[in-house]
């Protein structure tokens, strides 16, 4: 196993950050069978000054997250790998779902929010497949997600569209015309919608509080209609064939921060966004 001095040398060359660095301590403190409370770490009960300072100033972000649990994420989803074993490689293709490489996405930007951020974002959390169901309402708490995204599994159809309109319901109590924070809404899928609401509903619903619409697909059938809807909100959309396209895209810290996105200028202040007539010709 690594000593300490090449765990650390690890977490410096990977760049790993709050987060990723003290998931890999434990992980590695674990397996050794040692204590697995990182040194120096405080106990949460005698340490509330920062979360209540986070709790009480307004955030920068608010950010709905919406993960597919549908059937279809349960497809292979390849990953190119190195794994070296007494001096032999093999299985230099891993096959893990899309479940799976989602879960590990979504850890990754929580991590790069974490970092970025310096506790100035909030993220909710929503499950879809052919039901919509909110998990954990906006919180700067990020380290509760952790059990929730774990115990996740796939079932069920994809409504892509249900779940953007009840993540602008979960960001509705965030929003106020005069605010200065942003209202994001995150799409984590493998594509397609096949069942819940209409497009148009789901654009409506992210344009009447004026939240951009990202998304993030693993796969190779991205939802056109999906993809027009976060055009036509200023967000973007991005499509990994694999986890190492994934880390690469967090890099970005307009991924993790739509502050960052507009080169460090405050939100714009919100304007009704214009009617849209005709849904098929918005640019995609």
């Amino acid at each position: 196993l690594l000593d300490a001095e090449l765990l650390e040398e690890v977490v410096t060359k990977a760049d790993l950050r709050l987060l990723s660095a003290k998931k890999l301590r434990l992980a590695v403190a674990e397996l050794r069978g040692e204590d697995a409370a990182p040194a120096g770490s405080a106990d949460p009960a005698g340490s509330t000054e920062a979360p209540d300072r986070k709790a009480s100033a307004p955030p920068q972000e608010c950010i709905a997250i919406c993960i597919d649990c549908s059937g279809s994420m349960g497809t292979p989803f390849a990953e190119v790998t190195l794994n070296v074993v007494k001096g032999a490689t093999r299985d230099s293709v891993a096959q893990r779902t899309r479940m799976e490489a989602v879960k590990v996405m979504f850890y990754a930007f929580r991590d790069r929010v974490e970092s970025a951020g310096l506790g100035t974002h909030q993220l909710g959390l929503l499950q879809f497949d052919n039901r919509i169901e909110r998990l954990l309402e906006v919180t700067h708490r990020l380290d509760f997600f952790e059990r929730i995204v774990d115990d996740m599994e796939k079932r069920g159809a994809t409504a892509i569209y249900s779940a953007i309109i009840e993540a602008a319901r979960m960001l509705g109590g965030h929003f106020c015309e005069d605010s200065q924070t942003d209202l994001r809404i995150l799409v984590l899928t493998d594509g397609q919608n096949n069942s819940g609401a209409l497009p148009q509903e789901a654009l409506q619903a992210a344009n009447g509080i004026g939240a951009v619409v990202d998304a993030i697909i693993v796969g190779d059938r991205p939802d056109a209609n999906l993809r027009r809807i976060v055009s036509a909100t200023g967000g973007e959309c991005y499509q990994i064939n694999d986890l190492g396209e994934g880390f690469e895209l967090l890099e970005a810290e307009g991924v993790a921060s739509l502050r960052a996105r507009r080169g460090g200028a405050e939100k714009p202040r919100f304007r009704p966004r214009e009617a849209v007539h005709d849904f098929a010709a918005i640019s995609e």
